[in-house]
């Protein structure tokens, strides 16, 4: 990724243009080359300033920046002419129950370049205890990659980059971390059941760049961006103990025994921080799309489709900003983004237009016969959600809001979750069955809310078209 470092210039950040009915607000700055973010439950996000080493705290609901760091990593590095620093931040899953931090750091250690893993215990805005988990790991001046993740299976993911070699991707000793995605357990060892062993970090290989990754609240597919060259930046599927090709292939060639990418992207645009929205500050239509920004200077957000989520059915490009390289869903719903400059800011992602009523209802997937369709309902945390299928019919009026069906099945869809990325939200799979009958057929579908206090409520109706 040093094309896009090594570019930076010293130039103003944009504040509020962007594409549609979407708006960028700056809601702080004069932040040190500021990197990756972790929001909490309770509405603070963990900003980490690259060279500085400082971790610091956002308050979403008073505006500010907390005047004491949360804790500072002592580091030597200096200029922005390098990709060294601390490039990832992670909550523990288990938060607030277990109050850790983990912040990975490539560093100047006498006159060599070193990694670390840190974790952090939190008693409020501040950190009382420090815990090395990893020290001394193999570090370089660019391509250092970075980003950490819990994975849905509870283990901590990070991706490091081919440290400007690119044979470093396709080596597998245990002793070369360069061009992997690597996954540990949470206190750092290695977990038994790692594709390659339990003395090897390693999950996937043949990467140039990863600066972001996340994972398909419900397939729990692996999504991953990586940064090409001066072509083919890609979007993939990680999957355990695969060769995604760098160096060599790019993009897809039919190369035997490597994965192809979702998508590529000629001229390249620096992809960082990987994010499915399952907020409610939007409207229902970008609920499970996938956010991303270009490190030389937009937000982009992909909606996918097919089974139901294995293909990109269009890239939505946001404008205005310099140089993004973390965007998080805060408590609030909604995204922030950092801009990666010596005085950089922190902003908000706002929709301008109709604030979403809820509960509503999205879908995703392609509506074929013998298809998957995902139904992800967002509505009151705890309610027992209803599933209505029929015909549509012009929508009346009920006590519990507009019907717009002629109702032919009820079944559960299940309760809102409370927490995670189940959060708000109910989902469900619909199998459509392969029978030519129903080719050209229209279904509405409704959700019917029943909360544990207040009234049922009925989502507006979804219409697909059978193909």
């Amino acid at each position: 990724m040093n094309r896009t470092f090594l570019s930076m210039a010293l130039i103003g950040v944009a504040t509020t243009s962007l594409f549609g009915q979407f708006k960028l607000v700056q809601v702080t700055k004069n932040l040190d080359y500021p990197t990756c973010l972790a929001p909490t439950p309770d509405g603070r996000i963990f900003v980490t300033e690259r060279l500085s080493g400082a971790i610091k705290i956002f308050d979403t609901k008073t505006g500010k920046v907390l005047a004491k760091p949360f804790a500072t990593l002592p580091n030597k590095e200096s200029g922005d002419h390098s990709e060294r620093g601390v490039l990832g931040i992670a909550l523990d899953p288990a938060w607030p129950t277990r109050p850790y931090v983990y912040v990975l750091q490539h560093y100047t250690k006498g006159t060599k370049f070193a990694a670390r893993l840190v974790r952090f215990t939190a008693s409020g805005n501040l950190a009382v205890k420090r815990t090395d988990l990893l020290v001394n790991l193999p570090s370089a001046h660019v391509h250092n990659g970075g980003t950490l993740g819990f994975g849905p299976d509870g283990k901590l993911y990070s991706a490091v980059g081919d440290f400007g070699i690119g044979k470093n991707a396709q080596d597998r000793s245990a002793a070369n971390p360069a061009g992997k995605m690597h996954r540990y357990n949470p206190d750092g060892s290695i977990p038994k059941d790692n594709p390659f062993g339990g003395a090897n970090s390693q999950y996937a290989l043949g990467l140039r760049n990863c600066f972001g990754f996340d994972w398909h609240p419900f397939t729990k597919d692996f999504f991953a961006g990586d940064n090409g060259p001066t072509t083919t930046d890609e979007l993939n599927i990680l999957k355990a103990g695969k060769n995604y090709g760098w160096p060599t292939e790019l993009g897809n060639q039919n190369k035997p025994g490597l994965e192809k990418p979702l998508k590529t992207w000629t001229p390249t645009l620096g992809p960082c921080s990987l994010t499915f929205y399952r907020g409610k500050a939007y409207p229902s239509e970008w609920v499970n799309s996938l956010w991303f920004v270009a490190h030389n200077g937009s937000i982009r957000i992909l909606k996918l489709a097919g089974k139901p989520a294995d293909r990109v059915l269009s890239e939505t490009v946001l404008k205005g900003i310099s140089f993004p390289v973390d965007a998080k869903v805060a408590a609030d719903g909604k995204f922030y983004v950092t801009s990666h400059l010596p005085k950089g800011g922190l902003f908000r992602v706002d929709w301008t237009g109709r604030a979403p009523v809820l509960p509503d209802l999205a879908s995703q997937g392609d509506a074929v016969l013998g298809g998957k369709v995902l139904l992800s309902h967002r509505g009151t945390e705890g309610a027992l959600v209803l599933q209505v299928l029929g015909t549509p019919i012009q929508p009346v009026g009920t006590p519990w809001g507009r019907l717009g069906l002629q109702p032919l099945l009820v079944f559960p869809m299940g309760t809102v979750g409370t927490k995670g990325v189940a959060k708000g939200f109910v989902d469900v799979l619909l199998n459509i069955p392969n029978l030519s009958t129903l080719r050209g057929a229209k279904v509405a579908i409704q959700s019917f809310e029943l909360p544990a206090q207040g009234s049922p409520r009925l989502s507006p109706p979804l219409l697909l078209q059978l193909r």
